[in-house]
C-alpha cells in the first residue's frame, strides 16, 4: 500500500521540482534535478521492505512443519494476547484407549459393546475412535447405521438396521437430553471412575443408559514446556472444554492455567476476545477456531478443524506454538525496521535531491544501497533456528552436525 501510494507521490514531487528548477536554472538544470528526485524515490525499498521478510518466514515455518495459509497470519500472530488450547487430543495424548467397561446387564455386554461402536463408527472425535478399536480388539463386528447424527459437544444418535430405538452414545448431559434414565449403579461406577481422572462414555436406548465405557487420558510430554514458554512470552493461557466441570477442575490443576468446561462449540466461540488465538484438533472447535484471531490445528485434526484453521501445525508437537509466536514476533520486528529504513530514507533523500544537493549517478546509487539494506536484513530470517535447534546449530553445516 506505500509503495502504491508513494509511487505517483513521486512523480507529483518531480513534476513540482522541474517547474521551480526550469523557473529559476533552466531547463536543462530543472530535468536533472528532477530526475534525480524520480531515481531516490523509486519505491524499491518500499517495495521489498514487508513482503520479502513475510514469505522468508513463511518458508522457514515450513521447513519446521508449519503451514500458514497466508502471510497475513503472521501480522496477527504479533498481535495475539491470549492463547485458549482446546484439552482432549490438543493437550492430551492420543489415541485414548478404553480402560474398562461397565454394562447394566453383564449378560449383553457383546451386544452393548456392538450396539455403541456401530454408531460410534461414524464419528471422528478421539473418544469415538477409542472405543471403536476396544470393540474391534474384542471381535466385535460394526453394522452400518441406518441413521447418524452428531450432536457436537454432547454426543452421537443413530439408529441401526432392524432396531427399534436411536442409540445415543456420549456425554452424562447427552444421555439426560434424550431423556434416557440413569440407573444408580451406572451413576456410582461413572462418579468413581471421573474421581481417578478417568473419561467416561455413556450409552443407552430404549429409555435408560445400558452401560458406560472409562477412557484413559494422559497429558502431552512437551504441553507443560510449552505452556511454560508462552507464559514467559507474557501471553494468557486458558483451556476450552466440552468436559465436565469436575474434570476441568481436575485439569486444572494438572495443567496450571484456567480451564472453562461444560462449553458447547457455540460457547467456545463466544469465549474468544478479539485478541485471542485457538489452538484445537476436533469438530467441536471449529466455530472456535474460525473465529478466532488465528486459528491452529493439529495435525491429526478433523477435515474440519484444518479448513476452519488459519495455521495447520504438521508436526505433532506443541512446542511448535511458542516458537511460531518467537517466529511471527522476529518477522514483524524486521519488517517494522525495513518499513523505518524506507521511509527515513525516502524523506531524507527526496529533500536533499529536490534542494539540488544530489547528481541523478548518486542517487541512483543511493536507491540501489536502500533496497540493498532492507534485502540483508530480511534475509536474515534465514537465521532463526528451526524448531528444536539453536542458533549455533543453525549457524553449522550439516557436517559439522
Amino acid at each position: 500500500k506505500l509503495a502504491a501510494w508513494m509511487t505517483p507521490a513521486a512523480l507529483a514531487l518531480a513534476a513540482v521540482t522541474f517547474l521551480i528548477w526550469n523557473h529559476f536554472g533552466g531547463a536543462e538544470k530543472g530535468l536533472i534535478v528532477a530526475l534525480s528526485v524520480l531515481l531516490i524515490a523509486c519505491p524499491c525499498a518500499l517495495g521489498l521492505a514487508t513482503p520479502l521478510t513475510l514469505w522468508l518466514s513463511l518458508e522457514r515455518a515450513a521447513e519446521s512443519g508449519v503451514i500458514l495459509r497466508s502471510t497475513a497470519v503472521f501480522e496477527r500472530l504479533a498481535k495475539v494476547k491470549r492463547v485458549f488450547f482446546d484439552k482432549t487430543g490438543t493437550l492430551t495424548q492420543l489415541p485414548m484407549k478404553v480402560q474398562e467397561i461397565f454394562v447394566v446387564d453383564e449378560d449383553d455386554e457383546m451386544k452393548f459393546l456392538q450396539q455403541a461402536a456401530s454408531i460410534e463408527n461414524e464419528s471422528e472425535h478421539p473418544l469415538a475412535r477409542a472405543v471403536v478399536e476396544y470393540a474391534k480388539t474384542r471381535g466385535i463386528k460394526l453394522i452400518k447405521p441406518e441413521t447418524f447424527k452428531m450432536i457436537p459437544a454432547f454426543g452421537v444418535l443413530g439408529r441401526l438396521p432392524a432396531s427399534g430405538a436411536s442409540i445415543a452414545v456420549g456425554s452424562a448431559r447427552h444421555m439426560s437430553a434424550e431423556r434416557l434414565d440413569m440407573p444408580a449403579k451406572v451413576d456410582a461406577q461413572a462418579k468413581a471412575w471421573k474421581e481417578a481422572g478417568r473419561v467416561v462414555v455413556y450409552a443407552g436406548w430404549a429409555g435408560r443408559v445400558r452401560g458406560i465405557f472409562s477412557l484413559g487420558e494422559t497429558i502431552r510430554e512437551e504441553a507443560q514446556e510449552a505452556l511454560s514458554e508462552l507464559q514467559s512470552s507474557g501471553l494468557e493461557l486458558g483451556v476450552l472444554t466440552g468436559d465436565e466441570i469436575s474434570a476441568g477442575e481436575r485439569w486444572q490443576k494438572t495443567l496450571g492455567i484456567p480451564v472453562q468446561a461444560a462449553l458447547t462449540p457455540d460457547e467456545k466461540m463466544k469465549r474468544l476476545t478479539s485478541d485471542a488465538a485457538m489452538v484445537g484438533d476436533g469438530i467441536n472447535d471449529g466455530p472456535a477456531l474460525a473465529a478466532a484471531m488465528v486459528g491452529m490445528a493439529m495435525n491429526r485434526g478433523t477435515h474440519v478443524a484444518r479448513a476452519a484453521s488459519d495455521v495447520v501445525l504438521m508436526r505433532d508437537d506443541l512446542r511448535v506454538v511458542p516458537w511460531l509466536f518467537d517466529l511471527s514476533n522476529e518477522a514483524m520486528k524486521r519488517v517494522r525496521q525495513n518499513l523505518g529504513w524506507a521511509v527515513v530514507y525516502n524523506l531524507a533523500g527526496v529533500g536533499l535531491a529536490m534542494a539540488g544537493l544530489l547528481q541523478p549517478v548518486f542517487a541512483a546509487l543511493a536507491m540501489v544501497m536502500s533496497s540493498v539494506f532492507v534485502t540483508s536484513n530480511a534475509m536474515k530470517m534465514n537465521q532463526f533456528p528451526r524448531i528444536g535447534q539453536s542458533a549455533l546449530e543453525e549457524e553449522l553445516p550439516d557436517a559439522t552436525l
